[in-house]
């Protein structure tokens, strides 16, 4: 890197590092400043939303179980034509979809 180059990089740092300590000296500092605040939605939305997330687990909850159902059936069929080695992978998937509606909330609330 030539002297200029160099130069120009030292300066703009210097210059951001600057601005930015005049920025933090300036904003006021009070004590009952909320730094955590709770979300809340709007009016009944929360009720409302909670019950679309609700029903929503309920569906996605009873896909797994007809998912593992018709997997086991397949199964079922597969092995008695000896081809078992086909529905192993579609039954990894299924779990793994149920593992994840299982602990979507969880993962959210880890998040955030």
């Amino acid at each position: 890197m030539n002297k200029t180059l160099r130069r120009a990089a030292t300066t703009t740092l210097t210059l951001s590092t600057t601005a930015a300590a005049v920025l933090v000296s300036a904003m006021p500092a009070h004590a009952d400043v909320d730094f955590d605040p709770t979300p809340e939605l709007p009016g009944d939305l929360q009720g409302k939303l909670n019950s679309l997330l609700g029903m929503g687990m309920g569906l996605a909850i009873f896909a797994c179980i007809a998912g593992l159902i018709i997997c086991a059936a397949l199964m079922a069929i597969a092995s008695r034509r000896g081809s078992l080695e086909d529905h192993m992978g579609r039954l990894g998937a299924v779990m793994a979809a149920c593992v994840l509606i299982g602990s979507a909330s969880s993962i959210v609330f880890w998040m955030m």
